[in-house]
């Protein structure tokens, strides 16, 4: 009997692991799937063969034109502006929209004549052969055309059928033309230097020389038309202005004229001079004035503060500087202050030489305080006489201008009537010198600061497609394709199909592989290995019942429990080898304990008899139930019996119990092939009465949720497998999964080699 408290704790069956695959196991699944993903890659390599084959060749063509910035032109003239960074983006920018704008793509087809002619050909040059096709494409196409298949469009009826469509009027095959120009043009160049190229992608490869060509002689002959238009349209607006002004012009001078000859005044300039220079002056000294006082008034205002603040060192050096009486205080008061300090080191604060220095300081110090408050009183005098000063100049300034401002209405009006004039004659001399400027250079505009320095020449080579890029690129989007189906795949199948998936998601060891056997019409091994193609499936049962022994080393098991998730797992055909082979290690019993559905005896290829089910109810003895097989003499079978209508109760009945303590001592080993775990719970019960559990999964076929679903049912009654036997595992296939399997196959196809 297998328990969870038996085995110590339990790894949880529905438990995963954090970490994700690593690149060893999508190596493996990679390995697995190695001939569909090469299939794949084939099938695209030759779809983009095809493709690369049946493309229409692309002929590229190309001009280069020199670029030559213009000239900008100020108000005085014309100077040369060397372009920034961004206005040589700007201007790359410009004239590739330029380039590919619908003005010049419809110069070039009128001028080429596409719009009058399909195919599109010059109609001054005879028509361009074809290129030659590629003998592979050519061949195709001979084939193509051989097998004559009936056109599916002949077995819709005529009223289902879509309408013809209409016929195509010259404006839009003119438009489309333009689309065509527009769409087929390559601009480059420019960021490095002034030279642009102009290329036009053409199937023909003498059309594709002759658009290039056109577009950049459009390119320069719209330059030529812009510079043109746009000089002569100032020309024009400056000299309507240049009429204007001297119109107003004269118009004032005429003003002046009359109201000198209304008013009989001559020119108030001299006056207006006079007045002028006389305001000046006084502006002049008044601001001088204002100077002085501003000194006068900070240096009374730090007076004051020194005098707050009391009079120091510092302060009086400052302020006096210049000022020897007060120096020579200061230095006096620094000797006294000295001789004070040594005295009161020798003596105490009562002494009479100390009373009299203390005295003599304080004296001086009333000096210089006198001093400095002299010094306070005549910098506030000087400031009051400078304030009165700059009242006088403020006043006699104010009466100037009173003077100025009231002269007669007549000399006024007359002197503003003579300012205008004048405004106006220098703004007219001004705009004249630009115009005149502007209409020689106007006349200099025939030329473009475009040139072309290289024309388009035919094209000798195709530049697309490039075939071998197709095909490797092709070939590398399948093998994308492929891998990524592989994978996704391997994701959606959730089955087992290796050991490690078996310890990864259930965390049970597995205790064999067992390959797939194809002769399914022999049921049975022969443990001599004497039939080689079931010599590598003898081999693993051999391996499984090691395992099994070797899993209870002090106490190994004697009664083993085979169970798997579902029907159809190959259970019963493992119990069978199983049974066989623990035979050859002393009396073994196969006892089939699947009441429900047992099919032991068209496994074993013996006749029906009584079995599990009539033992127990009585209905035959022990003897009577069971077999020994002839050819091994020490291996006996009890079938399931007659199909009861309970077999949930005869299992676990108290005869049953009994019935199989009775078999552990008659017999070494014991093998119950049970019913799976999921239908019904058979073996949950027989599980209690076994040493050893073991769990039957079908490789590739069996999913990992149906045994987890499993393992819980087993847990909920505290029953443990011991192991895993991964059954009917195809090795060729497995190959791919792992060196291990590959190995083990590849040992026994050399020995048969």
């Amino acid at each position: 009997m297998v328990s969870l408290a038996d085995t110590g704790p339990v790894r949880r069956a529905d438990a995963e692991d954090n970490a994700g695959p690593g690149l060893v196991e999508y190596w493996r699944v990679l390995l697995h799937y190695k001939w569909s993903i090469l299939g794949i890659v084939i099938i695209a390599a030759i779809v983009g063969l095809m493709s690369a084959i049946s493309a229409q060749p692309v002929y590229r063509a190309e001009a280069r034109l020199l670029v030559q910035f213009n000239p900008v032109a100020n108000i005085r003239g014309v100077q040369m502006v060397e372009p920034t960074l961004t206005q040589a983006w700007i201007l790359q920018q410009t004239l590739s929209d330029i380039l590919r704008s619908r003005a010049i793509a419809e110069k070039v087809v009128r001028r080429l004549g596409l719009h009058e002619s399909d195919p599109v050909v010059p109609k001054d040059e005879p028509a361009i052969a074809p290129p030659a096709e590629h003998p592979l494409k050519a061949q195709l196409k001979q084939i193509r055309d051989s097998v004559k298949l009936p056109q599916w469009r002949q077995w819709i009826p005529a009223e289902w059928r879509s309408p013809p469509p209409p016929p195509r009027l010259p404006e839009h095959w003119l438009n489309s033309q333009i689309e065509r120009i527009r769409t087929g043009l390559v601009i480059g160049g420019g960021r490095e230097s002034s030279v642009f190229s102009v290329g036009f992608m053409s199937s023909d490869p003498q059309q594709a020389a002759d658009i290039a060509n056109a577009v950049a002689e459009a390119y320069i002959e719209f330059t030529i038309d812009d510079k043109e238009e746009t000089s002569f349209r100032q020309v024009r607006w400056l000299q309507q202005r240049v009429e204007e002004l001297r119109a107003d012009m004269d118009e004032r001078a005429r003003a002046v004229t009359e109201y000198q000859s209304q008013v009989g005044m001559g020119s108030v300039e001299q006056q207006d001079e006079i007045n002028r220079n006389r305001i000046g002056q006084l502006i002049s000294e008044l601001t001088k004035a204002v100077a002085v006082r501003s000194q006068l008034e900070a240096r009374v205002r730090q007076l004051r503060n020194a005098m707050a603040r009391g009079v120091s060192s510092d302060t009086v050096v400052t302020l006096f500087g210049n000022d020897n009486l007060v120096l020579e205080l200061e230095r006096r008061i620094s000797n006294v202050q000295r001789t004070v300090s040594e005295l009161s080191e020798r003596y105490g604060h009562k002494h009479p030489k100390m009373i009299a220095a203390r005295n003599e300081l304080r004296e001086l110090r009333n000096a210089l305080k006198s001093k400095v408050a002299n010094g306070v009183a005549n910098a506030q005098q000087e400031l009051d006489v400078a304030i009165a000063h700059v009242k006088e100049l403020d006043n006699l300034k104010a009466v100037a201008e009173k003077e100025v401002r009231g002269k007669t209405g007549d000399a006024y009006q007359l002197s503003q009537l003579e300012r205008e004039a004048k405004a106006a004659r220098e703004l007219y001399l001004s705009v004249l010198e630009q115009y005149k400027v502007l209409a020689l250079s106007a006349r200099d505009t025939a030329h473009s600061n475009v040139r072309l320095i290289d024309r388009a020449i035919r094209p000798a080579q195709p530049s697309a497609p490039d075939r071998q890029r197709i095909v490797i690129v092709a070939a590398l989007t399948g093998l994308v394709i492929a891998v990524a189906l592989a994978l996704l795949r391997n994701y959606l199948d959730a089955t087992f199909k290796t050991r490690e998936d078996v310890e990864h998601h259930i965390g049970l060891p597995v205790f064999g592989v067992v390959p797939q056997v194809n002769n399914r019409k022999a049921p049975r091994i022969s443990l001599t290995a004497a039939d080689e193609p079931q010599g590598q499936f003898t081999e693993a049962i051999n391996d499984v019942r090691t395992a099994i022994l070797l899993s209870q080393v002090d106490e190994p098991p004697k009664v083993i429990m085979l169970t798997s998730t579902t029907a159809g797992e190959g259970k019963t055909t493992l119990a069978c080898n199983l049974a066989i082979a623990f035979s050859q290690r002393g009396r073994t019993l196969l006892l089939e304990a699947d009441l429900r559905r047992g099919d032991l005896s068209k496994a074993l290829g013996i006749n029906t008899g009584p079995g599990l089910s009539d033992f127990v109810s009585g209905a035959c003895s022990l003897q009577d139930a069971l077999l020994q097989l002839p050819e091994l003499p020490t291996l006996y079978v009890m079938q399931g019996g007659t199909t009861p209508p309970n077999a949930i109760e005869i299992i676990s009945s108290h005869k049953f119990n009994l019935g199989l303590h009775n078999l552990r001592e008659a017999f070494d080993f014991i093998i119950i092939d049970t019913s799976p775990v999921l239908p019904v719970s058979d073996a949950v019960v027989l599980g209690n009465s076994a040493d050893a559990i073991l769990l039957v999964i079908q490789t590739e076929r069996t999913s990992q949720a149906s045994v987890k679903l499993a393992l819980k049912r087993l847990q909920a009654a505290r029953l443990r497998p011991v192991g895993v036997v991964l059954q009917q595992a195809n090795m060729k296939r497995v190959e791919g999964y792992g060196q291990y399997y590959g190995g083990y196959h590849q040992y026994y196809t050399k020995r048969r080699t």
